[in-house]
This record gives structure tokens, C-alpha cells and sequence, in this order.
């Protein structure tokens, strides 16, 4: 009796511990807003693409405050949380493919879906403009971000991004680098 009560558990343990394993990173994100947890749950897997879900939590809470479906194209997908826009706030960026539609090779590999963080309706929006580009980063000049990605077979472009109110998407194209 106890033989099959010691393999219950152990199965329990091991597929709730499966489970655990999910990515998860967590910040102070700013202002009053304070720790945000991102979890990326698996929903469904083929041998191309995985369709998940990225769910924000408040510190400790047990239920997202938002949901963000989303395809991954990688093994290892990973969050940033960076601040992009220079509003102080840490806006959110989620690594899932591979970079300007090359082999995930080079030292700026991947390509990551940016979610800006709105402080008036306290979500993360998504940010077209700079999504799908290579790897995002902050820029030296506040209100900029920068985006590295390999353009060619031996070449790698270093685009600035910075925000412009008169444009659609809100940010403008200000200097282009490298490339083939």
C-alpha cells in the first residue's frame, strides 16, 4: 500500500516540478507599479513552433494582470527587462526567433518582440517598430534604443531608434550602420 502511495507522489512531484521548470524572470519595474513577474507557459508544441503565453504577475500574485500570446521559434527563449523609451519605467523584451531571418549564429542572434510598459493603463503594448529586429537594447541617449542585428553573411547593422511624436508608430529610424 505504501509502495503505490510513494509512486503516486514521486509521479506527482515530477510533473508538477516539469512544469516549475518554465522561464521566469522578475523586476522592479518602477513607480508605483513595483515587481512585475514574466512566466512563459507552453500551450501547444509542434517540430516547428511553439504556441505560448507570456503572463504578467504583480509580485506575489497567483493571477496575471495580462496575457501575451506568442509563437517561439528557439530552444531557449528568454525576457529583458529594459527601459527603451526613457519614461523610467522597464519596458519588456521577449527573445523567441532567430534574427533578420538568418541561422541563429553571430553575436546578436536572435530577434525579440518588444512590449513597451504604459503607466496609465499599467500593461505592456506592443512596440512593432523595433519587434523582430535583433537584439534590443537601451541607447546612450534617453528616449532611444538600440538594435543590433547580422544583415548579410559576414555583416551586422547597428540601427537607432528614437521616439517621434509625429511618426505612426511613435518611434523614427535615426542612424543605420554596418550592413552588406
Amino acid at each position: 500500500m505504501y509502495r503505490y502511495f510513494f509512486i503516486i507522489v514521486s509521479i506527482f512531484i515530477y510533473f508538477t516540478s516539469m512544469q516549475a521548470s518554465q522561464i521566469v524572470e522578475s523586476t522592479d519595474i518602477g513607480g508605483k507599479v513595483g515587481i512585475v513577474r514574466a512566466e512563459l507557459m507552453e500551450i501547444e508544441k509542434n517540430e516547428y513552433v511553439t504556441y505560448a503565453e507570456i503572463r504578467l504577475f504583480h509580485d506575489q500574485a497567483t493571477i496575471p494582470f495580462q496575457r501575451i500570446a506568442v509563437d517561439v521559434e528557439i530552444e531557449r527563449p528568454y525576457f529583458e527587462f529594459v527601459d527603451l523609451n526613457g519614461d523610467t519605467y522597464k519596458d519588456l523584451v521577449f527573445y523567441r526567433t532567430c534574427g533578420a531571418g538568418y541561422q541563429c549564429v553571430g553575436p546578436f542572434p536572435f530577434a525579440g518582440d518588444v512590449y513597451i510598459f504604459n503607466p496609465d493603463r499599467e500593461r505592456f503594448e506592443a512596440l512593432s517598430a523595433l519587434s523582430e529586429r535583433g537584439e534590443v537594447q537601451s541607447a546612450k541617449r534617453k528616449g532611444c534604443a538600440t538594435v543590433y542585428y547580422k544583415s548579410g553573411l559576414s555583416g551586422y547593422t547597428t540601427e537607432t531608434w528614437c521616439i517621434d511624436k509625429r511618426s505612426c508608430s511613435g518611434w523614427k529610424l535615426k542612424s543605420l550602420d554596418g550592413g552588406e
